[in-house]
């Protein structure tokens, strides 16, 4: 569904999830980006290297430690950003529609419950 939303906009699922995050947290590390998106290392990087391509984000090293690759939303990012963050919300609305908050809010718990038994 967010899929078909996104059409034409040459933003992926994936990536879009990635802006989400990049757009509302700010820089991250290659490997917080990863866990934040419950992905791989090794899809992580080839996700980065497309936005990078596509000038969404920039890779530099973090002044604190030199390994570690933080991921920096560009200008274009936030212009892209504004342009199809509307498509997530009309899937949200869609999928809540007769669901309370309460009901909401159960869920999520539950399912940060059932996340946190996994990474143990």
């Amino acid at each position: 569904m967010l899929g078909e939303k996104l059409q034409g906009s040459g933003v992926s699922p994936g990536q879009f999830l990635a802006l989400a995050n990049l757009t509302a947290l700010g820089p991250l590390s290659q490997s917080e980006l990863a866990d934040r998106l419950a992905i791989t290392g090794a899809t992580t990087a080839r996700l980065i290297d497309r936005m990078e391509r596509d000038e969404w984000v920039r890779r530099e090293r973090a002044p604190e430690d030199q390994r570690v690759k933080m991921i920096i939303p560009t200008e274009k990012a936030a212009r892209t950003w504004a342009e199809i963050s509307t498509a997530g919300r009309e899937v949200l609305d869609q999928a809540y529609q007769g669901v309370s908050k309460e009901e909401l809010e159960t869920v999520k718990h539950i399912l940060q419950k059932i996340r946190n038994n996994l990474d143990r």
